[in-house]
């Protein structure tokens, strides 16, 4: 959430590309900076986080279908530029997520860990 001082909204995120001019379009003035690689693989996690929260969000309140496929579509975008950062593909990535799958299975039966606790 931004936070207002004197007029200015302070937002310090990671926002897409064309959001800038369509700020502008809006009749508001950004101050953006380009950020180094390091600073910017940090907060496009942070971002990742960001719209699964999202995601989370539009799920909970009911929203439509159209509304839950735009955050995740959202998560994509980041994930894609981080793999293209770093120099993975999808199919590495997706032979990675088989891999895993593998080893601790996936998703699908909806295990719900409740406790744990050693005998």
């Amino acid at each position: 959430m931004p936070r207002k001082s004197g007029g200015v909204s302070r937002h310090n995120k990671l926002v897409r590309d064309g959001i800038p001019a369509r700020i502008l379009r809006g009749g508001e003035i950004s101050r953006c900076k380009t950020l180094a690689a390091r600073e910017k693989k940090y907060y496009l996690v942070a971002k990742l986080v960001e719209e699964a929260k999202e995601a989370q969000e539009a799920f909970s309140r009911k929203n439509t279908k159209k509304d839950f496929l735009l955050e995740i579509a959202d998560a994509v975008e980041v994930i894609d530029e981080l793999l293209r950062m770093h120099k993975v593909s999808w199919n590495k990535l997706r032979a990675m997520q088989t891999r895993k799958r593998r080893l601790a299975g996936g998703f699908k039966g909806g295990t719900f860990l409740v406790s744990t606790r050693r005998p």
